[in-house]
C-alpha cells in the first residue's frame, strides 16, 4: 500500500514539473520585454523583435527600406553582370533586357524628379528637360526604390534559369534509367521543356518539367509492377520447367512446319503498318503546318523540329517499303 502511494506521489510530481516547464517555455518563447520595463515588443519567427512603430509599419505592408541612387546603381551593375552570365551560358536574355530597359527608364524619371526637388545637382537646362520629361507624370512620389522591382526580376531570373536548366539535365538522366519501358511521352514533354526554356518561356518550361516528373512517376510505378511480375515468372518457371520445356519443343516443331506462312504473314503485316505510318505522318505534317501558318499556335523553332522529325521517319519508311514489296513479289519471305 505504501509503495503504491509513493508511486502515485512520484507520478504526480513528475507531471506537475513537466507541465510547469512546458508552460514557462511557451511564455518565454512568445513574449519579450523591450528593455525599459514599460513598452512591450512583438517577436517575429522567434528571433526578431519590433517596437510598436515598426510593428505598425510591418503589419500595414509598409517598408523601412530607403534606397539611394548609389544603391540602385550598384544593383544595376549586378543585373548587367547577370545578363552577361546568361549570355555566356547561351541562355535567352530578351526578358531580362526588357526589364533593364524599363528600369533605366524609371531611373531616369527619378533623376529628373530629384532635380526638380533640388536633391540632385543640375543646371537650369537640365531642370528644363526634367520638367518637359515629367510633364505628364505624377513625379512627386517617385523614388529610387521604384526601380528595384525590375532589377530584382533580372537578378532572380538567373536563379530560375539555372534551376530549370538543372531540372532538364536531371530529367534526362532519370529517363535513361528506364530503357526497358517506353518513355516517349516523357521524352516529348522534355523536348517541349527545352524549346520553351531556350525561347525564354520559363513558366511553360517549368510546366513541361512537371509533366515529365508525373510521367516518370507513372512509368516508375509500372516498372515496379513489372519487376514483381518478373519475380513471379521466375518462380513459375522453376516450378513447372518440365512442362514449359515440352511446350517449347512443340512450339519449335510448329514453327518449322509453318515457317514460310508465318514469314509471309509478318511481312504483309509489316508492309501494312508502314503504309499506315506514311498516311499518319502525312496527316501530322498537315496539322503542324495549319498550327504554324494558319492558327499560329506554335513557334517556328517547334515547327522546324517536328517537321524534321516527320521527314526523317518518312524517308526511312520510303526507303524500306519498296524493298519489302519486292521481297513479297519474289516470294522471299
Amino acid at each position: 500500500m505504501k509503495g503504491e502511494i509513493g508511486v502515485a506521489v512520484f507520478a504526480s510530481v513528475l507531471v506537475l514539473l513537466l507541465g510547469f516547464t512546458f508552460f514557462n517555455f511557451n511564455i518565454s518563447g512568445n513574449v519579450v520585454s523591450s528593455g525599459d520595463g514599460q513598452r512591450g515588443g512583438l517577436i517575429i519567427s522567434g528571433n526578431v523583435v519590433l517596437n510598436e512603430s515598426e510593428t505598425e509599419t510591418f503589419l500595414e505592408g509598409g517598408s523601412v527600406d530607403n534606397f539611394s541612387r548609389d544603391d540602385v546603381l550598384d544593383v544595376f551593375v549586378e543585373a548587367e553582370a547577370v545578363v552577361e552570365e546568361m549570355i555566356e551560358n547561351n541562355f535567352s536574355v530578351v526578358y531580362m533586357n526588357d526589364n533593364l530597359d524599363e528600369a533605366a527608364r524609371i531611373f531616369q524619371q527619378v533623376d529628373y524628379a530629384e532635380m526638380l526637388r533640388g536633391k540632385l545637382n543640375a543646371t537650369e537646362v537640365e531642370r528644363g528637360e526634367a520638367r518637359i520629361a515629367l510633364a505628364l507624370i505624377s513625379w512627386r512620389d517617385l523614388e529610387y526604390g521604384d526601380v528595384m522591382a525590375n532589377l530584382d526580376e533580372v537578378v532572380n531570373r538567373r536563379d530560375v534559369a539555372f534551376e530549370i536548366y538543372d531540372g532538364i539535365s536531371v530529367a534526362q538522366k532519370n529517363l535513361g534509367r528506364y530503357d526497358e519501358i517506353d518513355m516517349s511521352e516523357a521524352e516529348g514533354f522534355l523536348d517541349e521543356a527545352r524549346v520553351a526554356f531556350y525561347e525564354d518561356r520559363y513558366d511553360d518550361a517549368e510546366g513541361f518539367l512537371e509533366d515529365v516528373r508525373e510521367s516518370l512517376d507513372s512509368k516508375s510505378s509500372e516498372y515496379s509492377v513489372l519487376g514483381g511480375l518478373q519475380r513471379g515468372l521466375t518462380s513459375f518457371v522453376q516450378k513447372y520447367w518440365v512442362f514449359i520445356l515440352l511446350g517449347l519443343v512443340l512450339l519449335i516443331v510448329l514453327v518449322v512446319v509453318f515457317y514460310k506462312k508465318i514469314r509471309k504473314h509478318f511481312l504483309k503485316k509489316r508492309i501494312f503498318k508502314m503504309k499506315a505510318e506514311v498516311k499518319v505522318l502525312g496527316e501530322l505534317k498537315e496539322r503542324v503546318q495549319v498550327e504554324r501558318f494558319k492558327e499560329n499556335k506554335i513557334s517556328g523553332l517547334v515547327y522546324n523540329i517536328r517537321m524534321r522529325k516527320y521527314e526523317e521517319k518518312l524517308g526511312a519508311i520510303k526507303r524500306m517499303l519498296p524493298v519489302l514489296k519486292r521481297r513479297m513479289a519474289d516470294g522471299k519471305w
